[in-house]
Parts: structure tokens; sequence; C-alpha cells
């Protein structure tokens, strides 16, 4: 080792005595920095601890570290003197309700079960590369059953959600879901507010699966901000496809059940045919009744 290798290495372990602090993606969610493969965004605090600083770094090809936007991490200098990831943030994980455990991917306690994000079945992710930006998102095919029990098949599709993207200044949720009526891959929106203020699942993406139709596949939430250009797994938001076969996808085998004497109190819309009703006790109706599907009495 040369002298001036000695000198590096010295100053080397000087700067990691006191590394800095950070977070994973720029202050949109993003994470990859476009053009620079191996090379993703983090935000610095400032020494005043007040705005944060973004900046890009290698990212880490040792110890685990979850690339999640917002992730903290510990952020250091490498053997060639370039600033990269060296590590999570313990007691900054902690603080914001992160289980360090997640960092060891051995940890058979966190890792020995198979996950919903493990799943491939109707998985959605971003097509953007390194070099080339995209808003299109990419749905794996699968099988799926309807209320009136048919066998559909979504054979894997794709959808833009430049048309989606909002105005400068503002961010807001899109559902990629499949339509039952088509079996295409679409999205609707939430309404488009202020980044400053933060989405909320209850309200944002409740107003999104509000837009879907009975037996719609609701698979996964994306985050557009404005001027957005790039799509990547930062701006992913939830997975939604726990959610099939809920109210909006439909129950597998329909209403089958519904005690209640008067039909009056049914929902009120209108049931696919092949459904089933079953109802305990008599019924009591001021206009007509029509049933497209077959009615048991008991």
């Amino acid at each position: 080792m040369s002298k001036l290798d000695e000198i590096r290495d010295a100053i080397q372990r000087k700067l990691n005595i006191s590394p800095t602090y950070g977070l994973i993606g720029d202050s949109d969610g993003r994470i990859d920095f476009a053009g620079r493969p191996g090379y993703i965004w983090v935000r610095i605090p400032s020494a005043s601890g007040g705005d944060y600083t973004e900046t890009a770094v290698k990212a880490p090809t040792t110890g685990a570290v979850p690339m999640r936007a917002g992730m903290p991490v510990i952020i250091g200098y490498d053997h060639r003197g370039d600033m990269t990831i060296l590590n999570a943030d313990f007691d900054a994980q902690l603080g914001v309700g992160i289980d360090p455990r997640l960092n060891n991917a051995a940890d058979q306690r966190i890792y020995g079960y198979v996950s919903q994000s493990m799943l491939l079945t109707f998985r959605c992710q971003p097509i953007s590369t390194p070099s080339t930006d995209s808003m299109t998102v990419w749905a794996k095919g699968g099988w799926w059953i309807d209320g009136a029990r048919t066998a559909h098949w979504f054979g894997g599709d794709t959808v833009s959600l430049t048309g989606h993207i909002p105005a400068t200044g503002n961010h807001l949720l899109a559902l990629v879901y499949v339509a039952l009526a088509d079996e295409d891959l679409k999205a609707v929106v939430s309404t488009a507010q202020p980044i400053g203020e933060a989405l909320d699942p209850e309200v944002d993406a409740q107003e999104c699966l509000d837009q879907l139709s009975v037996g719609d596949l609701p698979l996964w939430f994306w985050r557009l901000y404005g001027d957005q250009t790039r799509l990547t797994d930062g701006d992913s938001y939830m997975d939604a496809r726990q959610l099939i076969n809920s109210s909006i996808g439909g129950p597998a085998v329909g209403i089958s059940q519904y005690n209640s004497n008067d039909l009056a109190d049914l929902p009120g819309q209108e049931l696919p045919s092949g459904y089933n009703i079953v109802l305990h006790g008599g019924i009591t109706n001021s206009g007509n009744v029509t049933i497209a599907g077959h009615l048991k009495i008991v």
C-alpha cells in the first residue's frame, strides 16, 4: 500500500467516525437517479436542522438496506472516496415506526413467510429503465372468478398514467385496475391536492375505489405529482390486491344470504345475472319484482 493510499484510508476512517444521516429518495419519493445506473437519490438534512439537500449517492452493495422512499440511512464514503449508503439507521428507523429487523434478509422470523408483495399474480410494476423515462405500468396476468361464478383470464397488459399527471405543485393517487366489462387494464385517480398536504388512504384511495364498478379488480395505487416524467418503484403507494373479491370485486358466490322480509331494504343497485338471493321470511313489496336469477324463500 502506497503512502497516498494510507493517507486516503486514514481520512476515510476519520470521515466515517461521524457519518451523515439521511433518507432514501428525493422530495417526490423517487429513488433511482436517472442516467446513472447504481446511483440513488437521498435527502440529507442541513446542519441547522431545516431543509434537506437532495443528492445522488452510490446504492449499497453490501449489507441489507430496504430500498424504500423515506428509509433512514447512514451515508459515508467508500474506498474510492465516493459517497454511498453504509447501512440503515437503526435508531431513526425505530423513531419512524420501522422494524430494523427488516434490514436482515436472513432473519426467518421476518422473511420466513410468503408476504403479499412476493405474490406475482396481478402484480404491478413500472417499466422505466435507468436510461428511459416512462409513466407506464405493467400488470402480470391471472385468473379470477366474478360474482356470477364466471371465470375470467387477464393475460397481462400495460397502462399509461401520463394523462393523469396533476398540475405543478400538486399530487394525487392513481389506482390501476382490471375492468370486468372488457378485461382491460385501466386507471382512475383521486382529486389533486397541494404536495404539502399528505395523501390519505381513507380519503384519496377511497375516492379511487368509489369509481370502480362491481366486479372490477383493484390492483395497485401509485402516487403521481406535477411535472412527473418517470414512474419508479418509489412512486408505489399501496398494493390493492387484498381488496379483490371484497365489496368492490364482488363476492365469489354473489349475495347468498339476506335476512330481511322487505325487498325495499335491498341495496339500491341492479344485481348481475347469476346472483342468488336467499330471503329468510316473507316478502313485502309495493312495486314490481324482477328476478334474473333464482329466488329462494326459506
